[in-house]
């Protein structure tokens, strides 16, 4: 029954990474039509664990009866907001995950697989995908430029 539900639902991250982007983007046409934007806040924090934040350690048996971090805000975030319990990163390196975020494609598809490769004059293979990664829109760009928001990155 697992194997038919994953096949049905194809890759499991662009899945997600997809659906994430379908919520934002409708809350967006829907708050547009009533006159409105929403606020969007984008949140990704860098190396950290997914056990370290202090609202995950509560849910784990491991953590039952040890001492836990405290993350209040990130506890806070994470309850009035949104939170993925089953989320994937296909490469657990800064530049290459953001890319495959804000982009929903992978890492092969963005060019970018390391940390340095981020600067697009040192991505591999560039002749290979050079049309694919000049064609990649964030999802940040298309709140930018076709929807009228600011967008900041850190």
């Amino acid at each position: 029954n697992e194997q038919q539900k994953r096949k049905h639902m194809g890759n499991p991250v662009m899945y997600r990474t997809w659906l994430s982007l379908a919520v934002v983007l409708w809350l967006t046409l829907k708050a547009r039509v009533e006159g409105q934007k929403p606020n969007v806040l984008y949140i990704i924090t860098d190396q950290q664990r997914f056990d370290a934040i202090q609202r995950v350690q509560e849910e784990l048996d491991g953590y039952k009866g040890k001492l836990k971090i405290r993350t209040p805000n990130l506890d806070r975030l994470s309850r009035d907001g949104a939170f993925f319990r089953n989320a994937y990163t296909q490469c657990p390196v800064c530049g290459p995950a953001r890319a495959s975020m804000r982009t929903g494609c992978t890492i092969e598809r963005t060019g970018v697989q390391t940390n340095p490769l981020s600067d697009s004059e040192n991505r591999l293979n560039p002749k290979l995908f050079q049309d694919k990664i000049d064609a990649l829109e964030g999802l940040d760009q298309i709140l930018v430029e076709d929807y009228g928001y600011l967008s900041e990155y850190y």
